[in-house]
């Protein structure tokens, strides 16, 4: 058994004095930003392992099964303001402004997964391996969060039968296949459900005389899910002088 457990703030703050070329330009009148953010990142893993040699049939066998358990927490405060009625405080404060704007980002997401994988070898020179993960993932939604996936191996080793041992110059020599299906969930969180954003002082509509704040739903795909990606691998490995080559 094996956990993990990582705690990591910051604070970062940048101040654009109106006097700067830039928000000359763009008439926008000094700016000033704080975030606040927090990550907690929890590991758990849980294994147990089985080894056996079976003299009577000169194999070996290997068999590992586990689950694993990730949870990640992050929220990110955040102050934003633009048109700054003075540059005297700098980064130390804000006198006044314009535009003032509160933040608050969370970001949540956990994986889950069972694992299973089995080695067998028969006279150290036919080596099979058979895998299997089970992988499930809150960046999905409802019916699209768990992943299934297999993959399968074999390898000869050449050199060691009797018609090649010690009649090549190669060390070592082995014939390889393997084939498995691998999962990806590197996507955003919270992209099967919308999400909503509020307009700034620069992006409101106007009604009559008055200028209203908006609300924007994000883009959302509920269907998405693992992606999921098929490889196939042939090769020969070999070896020369002790393996030195």
């Amino acid at each position: 058994m094996r956990g993990g457990y990582d705690f990591a703030q910051a604070e970062r703050t940048t101040f654009n004095p109106s006097t700067t070329q830039e928000d000359i330009e763009s008439g926008r009148g000094g700016r000033f930003s704080r975030n606040q953010p927090r990550t907690v990142n929890t590991v758990l893993e849980v294994f147990g392992n089985y080894a056996r040699r079976l003299d009577g049939l000169k194999s070996d066998v290997d068999v590992t099964a586990g689950y694993t358990y990730e949870e990640s927490n992050g929220d990110n405060p955040s102050f934003f303001a633009e048109r700054l009625s003075s540059n005297l405080l700098g980064s130390n404060g804000i006198p006044g402004a314009v535009t003032q704007q509160n933040f608050f980002n969370v970001q949540e997401s956990k994986l889950i997964s069972t694992f299973a994988r089995a080695n067998y070898t028969i006279a150290d020179r036919y080596l099979l391996t058979g895998a299997v993960r089970r992988d499930g993932s809150s960046r999905f939604g409802p019916g699209n969060q768990y992943g299934v996936f297999p993959s399968l191996g074999a390898a000869w080793r050449l050199g060691d039968e009797p018609f090649l041992k010690d009649k090549t110059p190669f060390s070592d020599l082995k014939l390889r296949y393997s084939w498995g299906v691998n999962g990806n969930q590197a996507f955003d969180n919270y992209l099967f459900v919308s999400s909503y954003t509020v307009s700034d002082a620069r992006s409101q509509v106007q009604f009559g005389n008055n200028f209203v704040n908006t609300i924007r739903p994000s883009a959302v795909d509920p269907s998405i899910k693992w992606e999921e990606t098929t490889q196939n691998n042939l090769g020969l490995e070999w070896g020369l002088f002790n393996n030195r080559v």
